[in-house]
């Protein structure tokens, strides 16, 4: 694809559009082949709370609300991330899917195969070089650096975001060479749906007068005019939906302010280079670092800054490409600048964008030099080694998110005494079973970090699994102490409370639950619960029908309240409600037996013995008297 080098005019002919197809082509499969192995991988780290825990992305129903708040699907965790076609993706793999992480991993790596083919052919339509084109797409398919954007589901939001923007942009260069106003609209479309995937995207439209700067291309103000329309909206509505920036931790006192975090960014810089030159040493949380201004890493980036930038300057008439490219890297860094307080200092999936800049710097050198080399061969070869050894890479690196225990015990060779991967590998542990284990990773989260809520929480969770439930009470409430608006801790409280039999403070403890989210299903389920064990199931059913308000096809729901019923003595009401939670969840065994023994009751044997027959074909194991009575009845 190097060989390539010959300039095309901006309407190629057939033969032209078929090479640029096949190019495209190629760079999407090069990166469907190196993370073909992620296909395997587990949920880790926020993969369980914005996926496997969050019943939001269970229902399209909860479309709209992705609209109206943050990613997280519950305000005790706070709301600062406005994405709502993030969630919308989620909700399409949860109903193709369900919860099988492979089906997740299928799409993350079909959008990273998609935004490759965007790099290339946008680089194409820049340049009319297709081998620098290629070799830019592939580059970016392929490099290391992207896995923990690809890899791990909840980088989801770099993913799309990207590939709008790309699309977006390939579509203003369209519509700046054409006389139609459709690729204008297709550009604001996509950068809409680029700010509603991530909010970074709002540099798109620096890059767009970037890229007429830099290839003296005619500035049509009105389309530009409505792009900025389009940026000022999006900030206007997501500041009323979201107006916090900044979590409350990070505005607490003594957080560093923006002189003493600006050193952070040089360093960062550094690291990113150095990154992207040797990619090792890949691994998550970098932690918030603040720097000296005379810290190596900081002159490094400092430097690194400044050279790149006056090199720029000086070859934007010579190679305006190399310049855009450059420019393009900084100002794709801009929203991780921390500029605004972020939660790390660097991370790697915020090179996903930038990272185009070097790639296209990279692939005009590989271009210029084979057009001047005596030896092309070698310079092709060169740069397939190349592409070979950053696919190795890439593969190799994948591996380490297959296993959560495996990428957390990675993870704290780069970042010991990280109290948030301390809890993550202690879950993981005990997801294994391994719950000696887990327990020393959680009381190290509260060694490292004594105001560690999570860590005392998840303390608390294996020591109420081991039935010692007042030390788990203890646990809970000192996390509540920490975290007062913390829901899973109020309603796992409750739990211990109820098994010890003090169901009056669980009531409050789930009480206090639904007044911090009304909308927390999991606290009304168990607060009536808490109402029926103490035989208040008029209560009990009052506080299930306000769950099914927030979740009308709850089935766990229709099955408590016909519990709740039941023992009211309500059969019509009870059997109405087990046949409903049947119908939504076929597979769900309880209201099965719950029919068997209404139909036994009613005398309706044959009946009774269907549904029986289906509760233990789906592993139900029934009351042996109650199996016996039905067996002889009717006899």
């Amino acid at each position: 694809m190097i060989a390539d080098a010959k300039k095309t005019s901006a309407h190629p002919d057939t033969n032209r559009r078929g090479s640029l197809i096949l190019c495209l082509i190629l760079v999407a499969l090069a990166a469907i082949c190196v993370y073909a192995n992620t296909v395997g991988s587990d949920f880790v780290w926020d993969d369980n709370g914005l996926v496997v825990d969050n019943p939001l992305i269970r229902s399209w129903s909860s479309i709209p609300r992705f609209f109206c708040q943050g990613i997280n699907s519950r305000p005790d965790e706070g709301s600062y991330f406005h994405r709502p076609l993030q969630m919308i993706s989620y909700t399409l793999d949860y109903s193709l899917w369900g919860l099988r992480p492979a089906g997740y991993h299928i799409t993350s790596i079909l959008l990273h195969a998609a935004a490759a083919a965007a790099v290339a052919w946008l680089a194409y339509l820049i340049t009319g070089a297709l081998a620098l084109a290629g070799a830019a797409g592939l580059l970016f398919a392929v490099h290391p650096v992207h896995t923990e954007a690809v890899a791990y589901i909840s980088g989801r939001a770099d993913l799309l975001s990207a590939l709008f923007m790309l699309l977006g942009f390939v579509s203003y260069v369209r519509w700046i060479r054409s006389r139609t106003a459709s690729p204008l609209f297709l550009t604001l479309s996509c950068f809409a749906l680029a700010l509603l995937s991530k909010e970074s995207a709002l540099i798109l439209p620096l890059l767009l007068l970037l890229y007429n700067a830099s290839f003296k291309e005619r500035c049509r103000w009105g389309g530009l005019s409505a792009i900025a329309g389009i940026a000022l909206a999006y900030i206007i509505v997501r500041a009323a939906l979201l107006p916090e920036l900044i979590p409350p931790m990070e505005k607490a006192a003594g957080a560093p302010g923006i002189v003493e975090r600006a050193p952070g960014f040089f360093a960062a810089v550094a690291t990113y280079l150095k990154l992207l030159v040797v990619p090792a040493g890949l691994h998550m949380e970098h932690g918030k670092k603040v720097f000296n201004s005379f810290h190596p890493l900081v002159l490094c980036g400092l430097s690194a800054t400044v050279a790149s930038l006056a090199g720029a300057w000086a070859a934007r008439k010579r190679a305006p490409l190399v310049s855009f490219a450059i420019a393009w890297f900084f100002i794709g860094l801009l929203p991780v600048s921390n500029l605004f307080r972020l939660n790390a200092y660097l991370a790697e999936h915020w090179l996903y964008v930038p990272s185009i800049g070097f790639f296209l710097v990279i692939a005009a050198f590989f271009n210029g030099t084979f057009e001047k080399a005596a030896h092309k061969k070698a310079v092709v070869a060169a740069f397939c080694c190349l592409l070979v050894c950053f696919s190795c890479l890439t593969v190799l690196q994948n591996r380490y998110w297959k296993d959560p225990i495996a990428l957390f015990t990675r993870t704290l060779l780069y970042s010991p005494g990280n109290h948030h991967v301390y809890n993550n590998l202690g879950i993981a542990y005990g997801k294994k079973g391994l719950e000696q284990d887990a327990e020393a990773m959680f009381r190290k989260a509260i060694e490292a970090n004594p105001r560690s809520f999570l860590g005392y929480y998840n303390l608390a969770n294996a020591y109420a699994a081991k039935n010692r439930h007042d030390d788990a009470i203890a646990l809970f409430e000192r996390a509540l102490e920490i975290n007062p608006r913390y829901l899973r801790a109020y309603v796992n409280l409750g739990n211990s409370l109820i098994v010890l039999g003090r169901h009056d403070r669980a009531i409050t403890a789930y009480s206090r639950a639904i007044e911090i989210d009304p909308a927390y299903i999991n606290a009304y389920n168990n607060l009536g619960n808490a109402w029926s064990a103490i035989g208040n199931n008029e209560n009990a059913v009052k506080t299930y029908k306000r769950g099914l308000d927030i979740n009308p096809r709850d089935p766990v729901l229709y099955y408590n309240i016909g519990e709740s019923y039941a023992a009211l003595g309500d059969r019509e009401n009870a059997v109405s409600s087990y046949m409903q939670s049947i119908r939504l969840a076929p597979r769900f065994a309880a209201p099965y037996y719950r029919m068997a023994e209404h139909m036994f009751e009613g005398k309706r044997f044959s009946d009774a013995r269907e549904y029986l027959r289906k509760a233990e074909g789906l592993g139900y194991a029934p009351d042996p008297r109650f199996a016996e009575k039905l067996k002889n009845a009717g006899e």
